[in-house]
């Protein structure tokens, strides 16, 4: 028998969900559902970014350095989090 034949046999081990589970298969499957750890931090330091803008313009260099410093340690947190992902 060829391998076309199996695939539609109840108890094939390749079409079998603990089979999968335990190959981790599914997890291909159900990565949609998963969120983007790093959407809220991008958010986040776009915003300080833009209040830094902001600021800088409006004269307030303690605060556009302050806003700036935040920013940088979100960004290093998003490469983290993406190098480590």
């Amino acid at each position: 028998m060829s391998d076309n034949n199996l695939r539609f046999w109840p108890n094939n081990p390749k079409h079998d969900l603990t089979a999968q589970l335990n190959d981790k298969g599914l997890i291909y499957v159900f990565s949609f559902f998963k969120k983007d750890p790093t959407k809220k931090l991008k958010k986040t330091y776009l915003r300080k970014l833009e209040l830094a803008l902001h600021s800088q313009r409006n004269g307030k260099i303690r605060e556009y350095s302050t806003l700036t410093a935040e920013a940088e340690a979100i960004k290093m947190q998003i490469d983290q989090i993406e190098s480590a992902g």
